[in-house]
């Protein structure tokens, strides 16, 4: 069985062909102030701003700056860049390793913690919310569901 790889781009061509004004809004994270996160500076400013490694559970969202080929992307194929603590984040992963049965990663659980967390309003629209990555290490996992709400 192969793998499917879908790049941010496929994703968004794909939700533009299916609903062309529906909200489409990455989530990047970050344990300190939403104005250090360089991703939502970036994008809120127009320009690139680079920041400090960011210190966060979700290893693939801690970079200190949006890259040249990903950033003109983001800018056109989104609405808004918003951030969520590592303790929603693990809530979220508890949330799927207990009621869907599923492991999902800190970074795979970004736009699900966010659609959780109420930072947008979503009552009564139809949501899709991509979740990705299950390789995280197990005993880690359950450190951070342990200690999640």
């Amino acid at each position: 069985m192969s793998d499917l790889v879908l790049s941010f781009d496929d994703i968004a061509a794909a939700h533009d062909r299916i609903r062309a004004e529906a909200h489409r809004t990455p989530v990047l994270t970050s344990t300190t102030a939403d104005s250090r996160v360089g991703g939502q500076q970036s994008f809120r400013s127009g320009k690139i701003v680079r920041i400090d490694m960011p210190k966060t559970i979700a290893d693939g969202a801690q970079t200190q700056f949006l890259g040249q080929y990903t950033f003109p992307v983001i800018r056109q194929r989104v609405d808004d860049v918003l951030t969520v603590s590592d303790a929603e984040l693990a809530t979220a992963m508890k949330f799927f390793a207990l009621r869907m049965k599923m492991i999902v990663e800190p970074t795979g659980c970004l736009g699900a913690a966010a659609a959780f967390g109420g930072q947008l309003d979503l009552r009564g629209k139809h949501v899709g919310v991509v979740l990705s990555g299950g390789t995280v290490d197990m005993a880690r996992f359950a450190s951070l569901i342990a200690d999640a709400a």
